[in-house]
């Protein structure tokens, strides 16, 4: 679809239409195009990509019930076992 700079309803040219890059192409095909154009777009789509694995490999990742308590290692220190160490409660924070 192309815009005339001589075509206005109100009265005076358009300012600031252009032709669209792509007639034939949907509104998500180049809205994905101008974000991949972008570093920042890219790196937005790779944090979005790794974070949306980790939400399907949720149970792979995480080893320990989240609801269970373990009064033997109530505020343990960071460890192998318990990357960033556990609560008062006993429950591992990662």
């Amino acid at each position: 679809m192309f815009i005339s700079d001589a075509d206005s309803s109100v009265g005076g040219p358009l300012t600031g239409l252009h032709a669209v890059e792509h007639p034939g192409a949907g509104l998500l095909a180049r809205a994905t195009a101008r974000v991949l154009r972008r570093p920042g777009g890219m790196f937005g789509i790779v944090v979005l990509g790794i974070l949306l694995l980790l939400a399907i490999f949720a149970p792979v990742v995480v080893v320990y019930d989240p609801l269970e308590i373990g009064v033997d290692i109530l505020l343990n220190a960071p460890s192998l076992t318990h990357p960033f160490g556990t609560n008062d409660l006993g429950r591992d924070v990662l």
